[in-house]
Formats: structure tokens, sequence, C-alpha cells
């Protein structure tokens, strides 16, 4: 049984924002395309399973978190995600095993560290259509989260 799922980094944003300034989706660079219903729809999606991280992914997070935060909010973005590394786990894949992988070329380093990582008790859920495809390519359970806003009607 599936008890743990990887977000990508688009995820992870949508996550933190919606639950810290649910006003800023749709309103920061990179969540353009999402709405509140899109929030709610991650969290039916995630239900009681374990959210896993890695370095990569959290790495990212952070980074693009920031793009265009400034004061009180970005200070309150930091700290979501201060609390968030803190209870969930985090997998380390090492860059060289990573960067061997087939898909590396066409993925980078972070979406094949999700491929490495995933397996019988962790899923994938990505808004990537590419990192999906490989997922499925190498039978890793997998969801593509645009499918599933179709699925609900939030698109």
């Amino acid at each position: 049984m599936i008890s743990r799922i990887a977000l990508d980094t688009n995820l992870l944003l949508l996550w933190i924002f919606g639950s810290i300034a649910p006003e800023q989706i749709g309103r920061h660079k990179r969540l353009k395309t999402y709405n509140n219903d899109d929030f709610k729809l991650l969290g039916r999606l995630l239900d009681s399973r374990q959210v896993v991280v890695t370095p990569n992914a959290m790495t990212e997070l952070s980074n693009l978190a920031r793009q265009g935060t400034f004061g009180r909010l970005a200070d309150e973005i930091s700290n979501a995600i201060c609390m968030f590394a803190a209870i969930h786990d985090e997998i380390y894949v090492a860059s060289n095993v990573a960067v061997v992988a087939p898909e590396f070329r066409w993925l980078g380093l972070a979406d094949v560290i999700w491929l490495e990582s995933a397996g019988k008790d962790i899923a994938i859920l990505t808004v990537d259509a590419k990192l999906y495809d490989a997922a499925l390519k190498r039978h890793l359970p997998a969801t593509n989260f645009n499918n599933e806003r179709e699925k609900a009607g939030t698109v």
C-alpha cells in the first residue's frame, strides 16, 4: 500500500502558499495557473499520506518561494518551509547515482531523484508530464495532478 507521497516542486509551492497565504495562489509567479480549489484538491489527494521530500526539492522550494515575496510574507513563507522541513521525512539520493540514470539528460537532477526514490510505499504526485511519463515507463506509482484537476473541474 502507498503510504507516502512525493510532491514535485510546483505542488510543494502550492501546498506552502495555500497553507500560509492562499491569496497568493494565482498571483505568485510559479502559481499563476492554480486557484484555491486546486489547493483543496491537493489536500484531498494527500489525505492521510505522509509527504516525503528530498534535499533537491527543498532547495528548489526555498529558492522559488522567495521569488517575488518580501517583508512579512517572505518571513511567513520561510517559517512555513522551516516547519515543513521539520515534520516531513527527507530522502537522500546521491547526485552521482542520479546522473547515470538515462532520464537525467532530459529530466534533470531533481526529477530523476524522485524516480530513484519512488517505489513500493512512495508515489509521485506531479504536474510535470515528462516526470509522470518517466515514472510510468519505470512502472512506478505516479499521478499527474493536472489529470486530477480536470476530473475535479478545477482547471
